[in-house]
């Protein structure tokens, strides 16, 4: 049974909508079961099409630099700074996934492009409270 690709409902029109995804020539169909739902794929695609570079090219320079600067700080620094940098990082890659919460195909398939988004966000705001909590505890 054909399941809408947004909302997981199961598809109530036979409509199959083709777009263009992350700016390949391959075209993907989407089932949708409302035109809310179909508005709100094309929404997700464009944004997706838009910003999943730049989400890569920040993410894997963010993490680069992260284990660059906790290796240098954990070897010529104090725990404070360490704690600092550590929990500076974990905010910034939380904030990162909040802005940008892309997951794999794999994902939306089981889950559903709102269902995933929603589950990216939790994630990023728990990665954010950690990284919090790291700076907290340095003082505790």
């Amino acid at each position: 049974m054909d399941r809408c690709a947004y909302c997981r409902d199961v598809s109530i029109d036979e409509k199959a909508l083709p777009f263009q995804v992350n700016k390949k020539e391959a075209l993907t169909t989407f089932e949708y079961c409302s035109t809310e739902c179909r508005e709100a794929i094309e929404g997700f695609v464009e944004f997706s099409n838009s910003n999943l570079d730049r989400f890569v090219k920040i993410g894997f320079t963010l993490l680069f630099g992260l284990i660059i600067a906790v290796i240098i700080a954990k070897i010529y620094f104090s725990a404070v700074v360490y704690g600092w940098i550590l929990g500076l990082g974990l905010i910034a890659l939380g904030v990162l996934f909040f802005r940008y919460p892309f997951a794999t195909w794999g994902v939306y398939q089981r889950l559903g492009i709102k269902n995933a988004t929603r589950m990216l966000r939790i994630i990023a705001v728990l990665i954010i409270v950690i990284g919090c909590s790291h700076i907290y505890l340095l003082y505790v």
